[in-house]
Parts: structure tokens; C-alpha cells; sequence
């Protein structure tokens, strides 16, 4: 990414590990991209790809600092950038600072931008020991991909499992905390990935979920989201079988859970034409939610 490299500076410059030199742009990168076509060769690795992708990114940040972006691969919902991007914001003094230079080449109306401002909001929480509030406010006070930031934010409150970055801001007994609590411009965010921390409390049970949701008072639509997205997260490797889970749903929110599901093969998979497939083979009263989710998403590629 010849924008980064060329835009390197002084707050750059220390997010390179070691307090070296920045690596020169003929930096060896094979064996980054061996590691990430070796992980997609194997079906088996699916299920785990996202965190296992997010540990190749840590590891060619270590090595090569920013210029690990040169093997930018957006395959599994971006999890080699999101490492790449905690990593660096793990070593940095200036967060705010860096962060204009960690996605300053990417328009958060892409789907590659969209991941880096996403991946920002990783970052900072992992920065802040999970201090939600603090990074919201940190999020909203960017030029550009704040709303992206946020989200992140919330995924990573949603799925920590950090022993040294315990987040406080989720309780057992509520799995809907905080999200009651933020307001209307950020809540659907957290409604979204507040299915994620119930999962895994109750066993993935998704039949329960979807019923749990109904109580997301104003927000039932982006929690059945969540549940959907969740349920294809858990089911990638056979999206068919995953589907069924939204064919339980006789109501109308079947549309979001599809919706929510349609979102992650589009993700997952960093472009819109499997998502194309997929769609194509899902039942006839599927398929509208299923195409305007695409719809929507066509515009990021």
C-alpha cells in the first residue's frame, strides 16, 4: 500500500516494532501469504479462520510493521487487518494520532475501509482494556469512520475473552447490558452483536435466542440480526445447513435473520458473488431479504 509507505512520519515511524526503522518496501512478504493460502486450503479451518487470520496479522506486524498491509487480505471479515491494527495500536503512544495513518488511504465506503475503521474499534478496546465509554468517545471524535469504529467496539465488548482486558461492560445475568443503557445513535450497534454474548452463554441455542430478542424493545430487528449473522459465523463451513436455522422462523423477522446470515457470507468471503449463490438457493419466500441484502452491500465493492 504505496500510500501508507509513503505518508510514513515521525507517529509512523513508532508504530514500527523494536523503535527500528521502518522496513524498506522490497520486505519479503511470502511467507505471510503462504501462511494465509495455507489456512483458506483447508476447509477445516473455517470455523476458526477469523482469529487464526488476526494472529498471521499480529505476527507480519511484529516482523514488518506497517508495511504487513502490503499483504492485505480481506478474506474471513478482514481478521489479518484487524490484527495488523491492534497490534499497532497495542504499541502505540498516540492512538488517535496513528489511527489517521492506520486507514487514511481507505474510504470507510468500502468494504476494505469499512474493515479498517471496524478493525480501529478492535484495536482501541484492546488499547483501553475494554474501556467501552472511553472508546465511543474516541470513535465519535474522528474525521471519518466513526460509526465503523463504534461497531467494532462493540463486537470486541461482545466476544472478548481476554483474561488480562476483562470488559466490564457485560453481565451474566443481562445479556442486553449496556445496550439499554446507550443511545438511539449507537444502540442498534450494540443490539446487533449482544446475540454473540448469549450464544455463548446458552449453548447456541438459537431457537431461545431469536426468542430473546423479542424483549430488544425497539431493537428486536437488529438483534434477529445478530442472531442470523452469528448462526452463519458459528455454521460457514455449510451455509445450507446454517440456513435452516433462519427456516425455523415464521414470522417476519425471518427476513432479518436472513438478512443477518446474507451479511456474513458477503463478509466472510469479501465479495458479493457467493453471497449471489447462496441466495439463489434459498427458498423463494427467502430470496427478497436475501438479494436486498446484497443490494445493499454491492455498493462497498
Amino acid at each position: 500500500m504505496l500510500v501508507v509507505i509513503a505518508a510514513l512520519s515521525v507517529a509512523v515511524v513508532r508504530l514500527y516494532p523494536s523503535e527500528t526503522l521502518a522496513p524498506t518496501v522490497a520486505d519479503d512478504l511470502d511467507s505471510v501469504r503462504g501462511r494465509i493460502r495455507a489456512l483458506k486450503a483447508d476447509s477445516a479451518n473455517l470455523g476458526t479462520c477469523h482469529d487464526r487470520m488476526h494472529e498471521i496479522g499480529g505476527d507480519a506486524y511484529a516482523e514488518f510493521g506497517l508495511h504487513a498491509l502490503d499483504a492485505s487480505d480481506e478474506w474471513c471479515n478482514a481478521g489479518y487487518i484487524h490484527g495488523i491494527i491492534e497490534a499497532a495500536l497495542s504499541a502505540s503512544t498516540d492512538p488517535l494520532s496513528d489511527i489517521a495513518t492506520l486507514c487514511a488511504d481507505r474510504d470507510p465506503g468500502t468494504f476494505a475501509g469499512w474493515e479498517c475503521w471496524h478493525g480501529v474499534g478492535h484495536g482501541l478496546m484492546d488499547y483501553t482494556y475494554n474501556d467501552l465509554p472511553k472508546v465511543i468517545a474516541m470513535c465519535r471524535s474522528l474525521p471519518v469512520g466513526g460509526a465503523e469504529c463504534v461497531n467494532g467496539a462493540f463486537m470486541e465488548n461482545a466476544i472478548s475473552e481476554s483474561d488480562e482486558h476483562v470488559t466490564v461492560w457485560r453481565r451474566d445475568d443481562d445479556s442486553f447490558f449496556p445496550c439499554d443503557g446507550e443511545d438511539a445513535s449507537v444502540a442498534g450497534d450494540c443490539y446487533l452483536y449482544a446475540p454473540v454474548w448469549y450464544l455463548e452463554r446458552h449453548d447456541r441455542d438459537y431457537a431461545a435466542a431469536f426468542d430473546w430478542c423479542l424483549g430488544a424493545d425497539g431493537y428486536v430487528s437488529s438483534c434477529v440480526r445478530g442472531v442470523g449473522a452469528q448462526a452463519m459465523k458459528d455454521g460457514i463451513a455449510d451455509p445450507e445447513a446454517a440456513a435452516r436455522i433462519c427456516a425455523s422462523i415464521t414470522s417476519e423477522l425471518r427476513e432479518d435473520c436472513i438478512a443477518g446470515m446474507t451479511g456474513i457470507v458477503v463478509f466472510h468471503n469479501a465479495s458479493v458473488w457467493p453471497a449471489e449463490d447462496w441466495c439463489a438457493n434459498r427458498d423463494a419466500i427467502d430470496r427478497p431479504a436475501c438479494q436486498a441484502q446484497i443490494r445493499a452491500l454491492q455498493p462497498m465493492f
